[in-house]
């Protein structure tokens, strides 16, 4: 073979050995689902609250986290002649405020003799409580969010048997947002212990009660 075909050859098969990584780089390409931009919009969108105070930047996470959630449920929630009350107990304001602002806040709050904690509850509170859909200046009648509470029992239940999610772990740690918490809730099925716990009046009667009623008639002997 003369030097002239030799280099012909290696022309072609250089050009052939190009186009083929083209190609495959090409195919590679196409089998990768890109999730970059939509991560970037997500993070951009997601990004959380900044709030300043005492000349400090304390971020506060975007959407309700499911632990504070639970905690909110638990022990500020109040109910009276059918409306839901927001009451923070005076035994439970710190924590509350660490869980919202953080740990950091609520040292800075302790060392500031000139911020009255009703200025917190009164101003800062309700603003994060608002731009988490969680509205506490206009109490409404609505069905008592605790029964999610009182059928946790059911949800678990349900979470491991069509989730295979461990609601304990998930939630508590809040690996498990409380938005995709209610949405899974809502896809139940209709033989779910959740939604069966439902259909029990007395369970749902729970809803119903003033917990002014509950001590009036735990005083007279009329609740079990």
């Amino acid at each position: 073979m003369d030097d002239a075909l030799k280099e012909k050859n290696e022309e072609r098969l250089a050009f052939l050995n190009e186009k083929a990584e083209e190609l495959s780089a090409q195919q590679e390409e196409e089998l990768v689902t890109d999730y970059d931009a939509a991560l970037k919009e997500y993070q951009t969108k997601n990004k959380p609250y900044k709030v300043k105070f005492k000349g400090q930047i304390f971020d506060v996470p975007h959407s309700i986290p499911f632990s504070f959630s639970l905690f909110y449920m638990r022990h500020c929630i109040k109910k009276q002649g059918g409306t839901t009350l927001f009451v923070i107990p005076d035994d439970k304001q710190s924590e509350f405020i660490e869980r919202m602002f953080g740990k950091k806040f609520l040292e800075v709050l302790e060392q500031s003799d000139d911020v009255e904690l009703n200025f917190v509850f009164s101003k800062l509170v309700p603003d994060i409580m608002d731009k988490w859909g969680y509205s506490v200046k206009n109490p409404k009648k609505r069905v008592d969010p605790r029964l999610l509470l009182w059928a946790w029992g059911p949800l678990e239940a349900d979470f491991w048997r069509y989730y295979k999610i461990d609601l304990q772990q998930e939630g508590l740690s809040d690996r498990l947002t409380w938005r995709r918490f209610l949405v899974l809730v809502r896809g139940l099925p209709s033989d779910s212990a959740f939604v069966n716990w439902l259909r029990d009046k007395d369970n749902r009667d729970l809803a119903e009660w003033s917990e002014d009623a509950v001590f009036e008639g735990a005083g007279k002997g009329g609740v079990r």
